[in-house]
């Protein structure tokens, strides 16, 4: 009997972690993004002095710089 208890406990406790990760998702997505970050300009200039290695723009940026210097060296 302890075993059936086990499972019982063990699928209701999977069953509550799923729903807390639904709401809360769908909490995530209704949330606005904060006055001024709405629409941050996706630019060259404006990245051009950033060094934030943890943003998506700079690890395009430093792909970008890369094939073009792959480019470069192919040319000469």
């Amino acid at each position: 009997m302890s075993s059936e208890v086990a499972s019982i406990v063990a699928i209701v406790l999977v069953i509550v972690l799923v729903i807390i990760f639904v709401v809360s998702f769908i909490f995530y997505v209704k949330t606005p993004a904060p006055k001024g970050c709405e629409r941050i300009p996706k630019n060259k200039d404006a990245c051009a002095h950033c060094s934030n290695a943890g943003c998506k723009l700079y690890e395009k940026k430093g792909s970008e710089e890369e094939k073009e210097t792959k480019n470069e060296e192919k040319e000469l």
